[in-house]
């Protein structure tokens, strides 16, 4: 694993010198730089505290996020959580994968366990797939879930669509 992270670093570290984006480099094996508005980062442990103007695209062992990404988040690792405020649209996949967050599109989410906190809200349509669900927030499109486990305690305005092998309703 640290060669390919040490690879991505390389290749991070060209792409901003051909390019004149600025890079940062954490010493623990992760790299994050932006091209324009946009962010980027790799590595084992990913922590974005900054206000991001465009897109933010995050893949590692841990990602998380506490601060506005201003269009569209990608988020990508073994353990995601997400915070703060998105702009646009919300896309996340991982083992574990949590957020209480404003999303002001719709949000994608995909994970072993997926936990939708009650400061979540998300004002267009919001899809989760896991095998254990559990959503506590605002869907105000619609909802669509399916899992093995589903704990639905939050509240839809729209439509919800719910395919799960266990379902609670609180």
């Amino acid at each position: 694993m640290k060669r390919r992270v040490s690879r991505a670093a390389l290749a991070a570290l060209v792409l901003a010198a051909v390019s004149g984006c600025s890079v940062h480099y954490d010493g623990d094996d992760s790299v994050s730089h932006e091209i324009g508005a946009d962010h980027f980062g790799v590595g084992g442990m990913l922590n974005l505290t900054e206000p991001v103007e465009g897109d933010a695209i995050l893949a590692g062992g841990r990602v998380a996020t506490a601060s506005e990404v201003r269009v569209d988040l990608v988020a990508v690792g073994g353990e995601v959580s997400v915070g703060g405020a998105i702009g646009d649209d919300l896309y996340a996949a991982g083992g574990t994968v949590q957020f209480d967050a404003v999303v002001n599109g719709n949000a994608r989410v995909a994970g072993g366990d997926i936990s939708v906190g009650p400061a979540t809200i998300v004002a267009g349509g919001l899809s989760l797939t896991g095998g254990q669900v559990e959503f506590e927030g605002v869907a105000q499109e619609y909802l669509q879930v399916s899992g093995g486990s589903v704990h639905l305690d939050g509240e839809v305005i729209g439509d919800a669509e719910v395919h799960a092998n266990e379902l609670r309703v609180g």
